[in-house]
């Protein structure tokens, strides 16, 4: 069975986009269940993809795609590699890279271009993505295409299928304050979250 036949099993509820063969539709369940996210899931092939699984999943900040790249990791056998896990883990080793990430995420930015590509080249050399990996968050500008891109292409390796979560800015921002309220993150306070928004509806 190939890697998109399973999406569309995990997403029984799938249908295709009108007057477009390669995109699925998926009605994910309502924000008011926690674990998921009310959003519609645009499911595109683009390509055949390479000897292992190598999906996508990209949304705006509070779409979901965390829970959702977990239930795929899971269900699918493939391991997550998440911007968001990547940053933390540099952080908390004290890398060269793990000092800039910070300052930008409390001040409610982007990490730049330039210091995400690194981190995620190094994440994708690991041992435990040798056997197909699932890209959560990543990439989000048209720099972190072109550079995943050239990333693949040195081990002749191309993305299965990209799930786009999309969800209001109102849902968004009711989401992501709830989680604020749940962990005390500094970065989610509205101001910045909107802000964040605003960020992701300009780049990408």
């Amino acid at each position: 069975m190939s890697f998109m036949d399973q999406c569309r099993n995990l997403f029984p509820q799938s249908m295709r986009a009108p007057n477009c063969t390669d995109i699925l539709i998926v009605e994910a369940l309502s924000l008011s269940n926690p674990d998921r996210t009310s959003c519609r899931v645009p499911i595109r092939v683009d390509g055949a993809g390479g000897p292992e699984p190598a999906p996508l999943i990209i949304g705006p900040p509070g779409s979901g795609k965390g829970t959702q790249a977990e239930r795929i990791s899971e269900r699918l056998g493939v391991v997550a590699a998440s911007t968001g896990d990547i940053f933390r883990a540099n952080v908390k080793a004290g890398t060269p890279l793990g000092v800039e990430p910070r300052k930008y995420k409390d001040a409610g930015g982007f990490v730049p271009d330039s210091v995400t590509n690194k981190m995620v080249r190094d994440r994708l050399g690991e041992a435990d993505v040798e056997h197909g990996f699932l890209l959560d968050g990543y990439p989000r500008t048209a720099e972190q295409v072109d550079y995943l891109d050239m990333v693949l292409g040195t081990v002749d390796q191309k993305l299965d299928v990209v799930l786009q979560l999309t969800a209001t800015d109102e849902e968004v921002v009711a989401r992501l304050l709830d989680r604020a309220g749940e962990t005390g993150r500094s970065d989610d306070n509205e101001a910045v979250i909107r802000h964040r928004l605003d960020l992701y509806h300009a780049q990408t």
